[in-house]
Formats: C-alpha cells, structure tokens, sequence
C-alpha cells in the first residue's frame, strides 16, 4: 500500500518554467497523487517559461485529489500566472 504524507508537501519554484522543469513538476504531482498526498504547497518566484509545460504543470495541479496552495514569494509572471492558479 502506498505511504499516505500527513502533513503537506512543499515546493519552492525560484526559476524560469523550463520544458524540463516543468516535466519535473508535472511528475512529482502525479507521484504525489499516487502516494495519497493530501496538501501541495507551491512557493514561486518565476518569470515564466515554456507554454506547453505550464499547461501540463496546469492540467496536473487541477487534477490533483488534494489541496493545493500557491504563494507568490516574489514575483510570479506570464506562464508562471498559469501554474499559480491551478491551487485550489
């Protein structure tokens, strides 16, 4: 059975929103999701990035079972706005 995470996950995304960046991201919702996690917490600091990757990023957010919070701690531009609100 998969190890269900009480408490919730942070992640701080203080860089462009590379392609690979953004695949990072999109597999660690989706591997959070498959682990029962119950509360994402985004902490961003972006100027954006690639379109198609926020979309993914985006797509898993809004898919994601749990709660998930965003906070902008510093600036949050273009496609970083997407990503920001995916949170719930």
């Amino acid at each position: 059975m998969p190890k269900v995470f009480r408490s919730p996950v942070f992640v701080s995304i203080a860089d462009k929103l590379s392609p690979a960046l953004c695949r990072s991201l999109t597999s660690f919702v989706e591997i959070s999701a498959a682990r029962r996690c119950r509360e994402i917490h985004l902490e961003m600091n972006t100027s954006g990035g690639d379109f198609e990757g926020a979309i993914s990023v985006y797509e898993a957010l809004r898919q994601f079972p749990g709660k998930v919070c965003a906070h902008n701690v510093g600036r949050v531009d273009s496609m970083g706005v997407v990503v920001f609100l995916a949170a719930s």
